[in-house]
């Protein structure tokens, strides 16, 4: 199996068309670059049930901003403030399962408060959310995110719960956690604690509610998961390699390879450990070739299997995105067929495409249309290889 590439090339998240021409050094053995960089796939985050943004009518790049605002306030939704409420203790269980500080409460119907009261008498009407849809324990951060647009009719009602929490008794549980003394008042010596809040305030985090609103630009209802999950991508690559295409430099007796591709890959999105948003995907397809020889009276046949490898990373601060990509080949076959002279002779060919010499970084905004082409010719011009790829975001 021979490894090719990789490439560096930056693609816009809309459709754009990027040709590039390379011409790298040869004749049958190309050098073996390193290979196209993936993220660790223990970072791979689960993407939710709804996936890739399928029916979002939201542009792609504004897709990516929003679901990057709506991280931004996941610090606050994982601190124990909330967590800890919104499933993360259960006051009806045992204290060593339930993980209540205070000991195992009587579930009753209609739930009486009025025990949580007794410590809890730093906020009048103290009590834990009661239905399934308000738990934030064991959700991604997609899940997290679709609960919250199921819950919520609309966006300005999701930023009317952050700003005003509008429980209908009007019980201000979100300001209670920016305390961070658990509504227990004094009793917090009781049970030697101290006052930890989440990061930042309920001022800020109104703010950043409204950013990620504002970005999903009245499409709240469009999809579910419309600003929740990262758009997938489709690459339409056209892909030629040729050795030696203009037949002048092989003795007699070597032989040359030229074949085309066309084909899709679509890339899914996944997160590295520093924050950054990467795509990547992979397509398999047996490619035909067709030999050429230097010796007159020869023809014959071939191919190879492919994998392509290809992976993108997204600033999200610019939203640009870098597009990285190489190949493996397998099984390569072929058969030539020579008649010199009155004499037919055979041979097995053993073809083989190569992936190029590294473009550079090809920086590009997304959703701008925008094109970029790039051509690299060595010296001895002995191999030759074009890529078009024509970038489109899943609607």
């Amino acid at each position: 199996m021979t490894h090719r590439g990789p490439h560096f090339g930056l693609v816009p998240l809309a459709s754009a068309l990027v040709s590039v021409a390379v011409a790298a050094a040869g004749p049958l053995a190309p050098a073996r670059p390193s290979a196209v960089v993936i993220p660790p796939s223990r970072t791979i985050r689960e993407l939710g049930a709804a996936g890739g943004g399928a029916s979002c009518s939201l542009p792609p790049g504004q897709q990516i901003k929003a679901v990057k605002a709506f991280t931004e306030m996941m610090p606050v939704f994982r601190h124990p403030r909330c967590l800890n409420c919104h499933g993360g203790v259960d006051p009806y269980a045992d204290d060593k399962i339930g993980r209540h500080r205070g000991g195992q409460m009587v579930k009753s119907f209609p739930i009486n408060n009025a025990q949580c009261q007794e410590c809890h008498d730093g906020l009048v009407g103290w009590m834990v959310p009661p239905q399934e849809d308000l738990l934030f324990v064991n959700k991604s951060t997609e899940k997290l995110c679709l609960q919250m647009k199921h819950h919520e009719k609309t966006g300005e009602e999701f930023v009317g719960h952050i700003f005003n929490d509008h429980d209908a008794t009007n019980v201000q549980f979100i300001a209670a956690g920016f305390k961070g003394d658990r509504a227990l008042g004094d009793g917090l010596k009781d049970y030697d604690l101290v006052a930890e809040p989440p990061p930042g305030d309920q001022a800020a985090l109104t703010e950043k509610a409204r950013q990620w609103v504002k970005l999903l630009d009245g499409h709240w209802k469009d999809a579910p998961d419309c600003g929740c999950v990262m758009p997938e991508i489709t690459l339409q690559v056209q892909h030629r390699s040729a050795i030696n295409p203009n037949h002048t430099t092989y003795r007699a007796g070597n032989v040359g390879f030229s074949g085309d591709a066309k084909f899709e890959v679509t890339l899914t999105a996944v997160h590295d450990a520093a924050g950054r948003i990467w795509y990547q995907g992979t397509r398999s397809f047996v490619r035909t070739l067709q030999p050429y020889f230097a010796a007159q009276g020869c023809q014959g046949t071939a191919s190879e299997a492919e994998e392509w490898l290809w992976s993108a990373e997204v600033d999200t601060a610019s939203l640009k995105m870098k597009l990285q990509w190489s190949f493996t080949t397998s099984e390569e076959t072929g058969k030539a067929v020579c008649i010199t002279r009155g004499h037919r002779s055979e041979m097995a060919l053993e073809p083989s495409l190569f992936g190029g010499q590294s473009l550079g970084p090809m920086v590009m905004p997304l959703d701008s249309g925008a094109t970029k082409e790039v051509t690299v010719i060595e010296e001895n011009k002995t191999a030759q290889e074009w890529l078009t790829v024509k970038v489109v975001a899943v609607p």
